[in-house]
């Protein structure tokens, strides 16, 4: 059990790393502003980071959940464009639109936490960091194909800007 303050800061800690790892998905990623592609790592280890310090199961999931949620929501503002263009959706509405999206795609960072705090509670830690790889791949295609799909987000294509650091995959 945590004392008041330490349940505050640990409040804090939990929103600066849901926060920089969105922010390094959204600026790993093609965006408006700026693109620089190794940031987007920031937010597979901001997941982990978030699983490793979060006291409960509910905790971690909810707090990857609250990473992924604002990093795929901050990378899909795009989509409200259609959404008003082609749509004729009032600009209003599409915020929300937006927001459940992400918000969306976030259970899928939640599952990811959650899965890896458990690798690490029972696994030695080299096995459990050989199985993070593949979970992380898992979870990605289950984004790609479960409910009709989802392609876009994927930290892999931030690296599509440079070639040469993807060279070694083909």
């Amino acid at each position: 059990n945590l004392t008041v303050p330490e349940r505050k800061a640990l409040r804090l800690v939990v929103l600066c790393l849901a926060l920089l790892g969105g922010a390094g998905l959204f600026l790993g990623l093609p965006n408006p502003v700026y693109q620089l592609p190794p940031l987007v790592l920031l937010f597979p280890a901001g997941l982990a980071t978030l699983a490793r310090i979060m006291p409960t199961a509910r905790g971690v999931f909810f707090s990857g959940w609250l990473c992924a949620a604002v990093g795929n929501g901050t990378c899909l503002y795009w989509v409200s464009i259609p959404m008003h263009d082609y749509g004729l959706v009032p600009w209003p509405l599409t915020l929300p639109a937006v927001i459940a999206l992400g918000a969306y795609l976030g259970l899928y960072g939640g599952l990811f936490s959650l899965s890896y705090r458990l690798f690490r509670e029972r696994l030695p830690f080299a096995a459990a960091l050989l199985l993070v790889c593949p979970l992380w791949a898992a979870i990605e295609t289950a984004k790609e194909y479960l409910f009709t799909g989802f392609p876009w987000g994927s930290p892999a294509l931030a690296f599509v800007a440079w070639p040469e650091w993807i060279q070694a995959a083909s």
